[in-house]
């Protein structure tokens, strides 16, 4: 993918991402628990974590 291809203009401007690979972590109900921007595992794990909250 081109970072000048209407696909990456489109994610760009509706996730905001700050880094690659950009990862999203939502809940069961949809719920946003986390935005991990480094593909750390442990802040992955965390995210997925307070689900179980």
């Amino acid at each position: 993918m081109s970072w000048e291809s209407a696909a990456w203009k489109q994610a760009d401007a509706e996730f905001h991402p700050q880094g690659i690979p950009y990862i999203r972590v939502y809940g069961t109900k949809g719920d946003l628990l986390g935005e991990i921007a480094d593909g750390d595992l442990s802040k992955i794990e965390a995210a997925v974590r307070k689900e179980a909250r």
